[in-house]
């Protein structure tokens, strides 16, 4: 049995996942020309007694190809399930009763259908996706409707990814829709616009995003664009939680996603890879930062009410987490996931990206 499924390459069936193992069976029999067999059957003429030569060559033909599928059918499905098709005498009886019994009848598949329909509409993108995590789902939920008889085209799947994502996409579908022809728009071609889209998105956050770090001395980025002033006569050298030594090629002031809010005293570190804001900087200067939930408030040094930062919500976090830290001699980039566990927990589970008055 197991040379014969490598041989073709699909799965024994064991009795899971029955609509995928059916659709690689549907593929390779067609590529064998057996596929209207298993579908349709040898249709045995009442009286072949009248029929010709050629008719009857026709005949055994059919039959010795519906044996040959036959055999494929027995040879990929587990010992533990043979004897439900050991007693079929086509590949149309056996490949009937594997249907019927895995997918079900035809009233059990029409509301199995309508299932996957309503989870099809009702499917959309959250926030803590990617759009190819997202699309990799639709694409799943699309081929199990495919396996149960419904018809989706590309079509349908262009417009299902357009109205099912999220309003931080609604600048690049706007433009979609403004500079593209929907009707003749490929699935393809729509999600590498969004995954596009998507990646300089994240890293137009990772530049104005601030890590709220309990162990840092001081304030730290690699952004040198987002300095107001720059000291580049200043130097030294600075050491990171793991005892790794970076370069300090400057200090000076950085407004943090606006123009009137300054934060002075930063450090320019041209290896580093992530903003790093501290909180013992802040403290030292009088400011108060309270944490809770999911939000971190930073509160003026002279007006202990008036709010001056947030924090960006914890849904990005995830993906921000992969971004280096430092790369070592301009090689080897770390993240914050490669830091040792205790080290991780002086970085805090917020993100700075927005400034208020």
């Amino acid at each position: 049995m197991s040379s014969l499924a490598k041989q073709i390459s699909v799965p024994i069936f064991s009795g899971q996942n029955y609509d995928y193992w059916a659709i690689k069976m549907k593929t390779y029999f067609q590529s064998q020309k057996l596929w209207e067999i298993v579908e349709e059957g040898v249709t045995l003429p009442e009286d072949s007694s009248t029929s010709s030569s050629a008719e009857k060559g026709k005949l055994e033909n059919k039959k010795a190809k519906d044996s040959e599928a036959l055999y494929y059918i027995q040879t990929v499905v587990a010992d533990h399930i043979f004897p439900r098709i050991s007693v079929a005498t086509s590949a149309k009886e056996a490949w009937s009763i594997l249907q019927k019994e895995y997918q079900g009848s035809a009233k059990v598949r029409i509301i199995k259908l309508q299932t996957l329909r309503r989870d099809f509409e009702n499917m959309k993108i959250k926030d803590s996706e990617t759009i190819d995590e997202y699309y990799t789902k639709v694409r799943e939920l699309v081929n199990q409707l495919k396996a149960y008889g419904e018809d989706i085209p590309e079509k349908r799947d262009v417009e299902k990814l357009l109205i099912s994502v999220t309003e931080k996409y609604d600048p690049i579908v706007t433009n979609i829709e403004e500079t593209k022809d929907i009707t003749t728009l490929t699935i393809t071609e729509l999600v590498g616009s969004l995954d596009a889209y998507e990646k300089r998105r994240i890293a137009e956050i990772g530049e104005a995003t601030w890590y709220i770090d309990s162990a840092a001395s001081n304030h730290m980025t690699y952004n040198k664009g987002a300095f107001q002033t720059l000291d580049e006569s200043f130097k030294t050298n600075v050491k990171l939680g793991d005892n790794h030594i970076v370069k300090v090629e400057g200090k000076g002031s950085v407004a943090i996603n606006t123009s009137t809010r300054i934060i002075n005293d930063v450090m320019y570190i041209p290896n580093l890879r992530t903003n790093l804001f501290s909180v013992g900087q802040m403290m030292e200067k009088g400011y108060t930062l309270h944490f809770g939930g999911d939000s971190c408030t930073i509160y003026d040094n002279k007006d202990k009410t008036l709010k001056i930062a947030e924090t960006y919500h914890k849904s990005e976090l995830s993906r921000e987490l992969a971004k280096p830290v430092y790369k070592e001699n301009n090689t080897r980039s770390h993240s914050l996931q490669e830091l040792p566990g205790e080290l991780k927990q002086s970085w805090n589970s917020f993100i700075l990206t927005s400034a208020v008055q």
